[in-house]
């Protein structure tokens, strides 16, 4: 009875990013063995046809007929994953036993890596174990056109040797990797506190960006995370974060002069007056409010937006903090209640502003 099997094979197989010594090897075979099956000139043995199947997640019968089956591939990453968050000892074992499969694909590529180097830096330095993780990111970087995670990007990956390399015990490698991809900032932190370790003076233009980076995100997660909490219902800790947003940036203040911080705190003043409200606290709510808006009349008669003005922040040249909450700080408060579209909100500010 004619079949398929040397077709699919060879299909598998080009889909796999195989070549025919590759797949000779996995089976202990002849080239010209894998040859002879592709052509349909012989084929494998029964044992070796169920070996086969088993290699590219099929049934013998799939293998041997016309449709094929999905390759499961994206589920075999995702259990690499739970085995190197569970600090499996199975995980390396596993990690090369997909990379036999998936040899060309960036999930398991890139997922394998990070085994590698995760179980190399357990403990003491396994200096094999991170030269294999190493090799395996560079092969990552070369199938990234594959990713479909928007999170990890080449700058990502380089960062990830970098650790490596400092787990080596090569600072000056993981430094040089760390500037060169730096978008954004996004190392500034762990430059500057390489820099810092090798007492450079250096170190401390990254880490006073980095705190300047920081606070803007920390503004955002609070803000974000708090009207989340009002939304479901959980009032008091939206307070209770939101002046922790406050109180956390006044360690940054050199003097009691008004700047670019008392901008984002009327945005935090606000999101507590609603909780306030929403727990029946008018008149909290309304002094809350009220503090809003003088902070932000007090702001817009003398704005500051360096920061490198900012206690702990070293930087030579004027930094301006890039704001798109409002041009003014009373017009971030109204734009800020357009947005929330609370009425008994924007009643009450309404009352104040007459």
């Amino acid at each position: 009875m004619k079949t398929d099997l040397g077709d699919n094979i060879r299909k598998l197989r080009k889909e796999r990013g195989l070549t025919q010594e590759q797949l000779a090897e996995v089976f202990g075979v002849t080239v010209g063995a894998v040859h002879k099956w592709e052509a349909g000139i012989s084929s494998p043995d029964i044992t070796l046809i169920m070996d086969i199947a088993d290699f590219f997640d099929l049934s013998v019968d799939v293998l041997l007929g016309f449709e094929l089956r999905d390759n499961r591939m994206t589920e075999l990453s995702g259990r690499l994953k739970q085995l190197r968050a569970s600090q499996d000892e199975e995980a390396v074992r596993e990690a090369e036993k997909a990379l036999k499969k998936y040899p060309n694909s960036f999930e398991v590529v890139h997922e394998s890596a990070n085994i590698y180097s995760a179980f190399g830096m357990v403990g003491k330095v396994d200096k094999k174990l991170l030269s294999r993780a190493m090799e395996l990111y560079d092969q990552a970087i070369k199938l990234l056109p594959q990713s479909t995670d928007h999170k990890v990007d080449e700058s990502v990956i380089y960062g990830e040797i970098a650790t490596i390399h400092m787990a080596l015990g090569h600072i000056d490698k993981a430094i040089d990797l760390l500037k060169e991809y730096n978008s954004g900032g996004k190392y500034d932190n762990k430059i500057g506190y390489l820099l810092a370790m090798q007492n450079s003076k250096e170190g401390d233009i990254f880490l006073s960006y980095s705190i300047l980076n920081e606070i803007d995100r920390k503004f955002h997660t609070v803000i974000g995370k708090a009207f989340l909490l009002i939304r479901s219902g959980a009032y008091e800790d939206a307070i209770d974060l939101l002046r922790w947003g406050i109180e956390s940036d006044l360690i940054f203040r050199s003097d009691d002069k008004i700047n670019f911080l008392d901008k984002l705190h009327c945005y935090y003043l606000v999101g507590i007056s609603l909780a306030q409200l929403k727990l029946k606290d008018k008149d909290s709510a309304r002094k809350t409010l009220i503090s809003a808006v003088e902070l932000a009349e007090r702001f817009d008669k003398d704005p500051d937006y360096d920061g490198s003005n900012l206690r702990f922040v070293s930087i030579d040249a004027s930094r301006k903090a890039i704001d798109a909450t409002g041009q003014t700080a009373v017009e971030c408060i109204d734009n800020l209640l357009l947005r929330i579209k609370d009425p008994e909100l924007t009643k009450l500010k309404e009352s104040i502003s007459k």
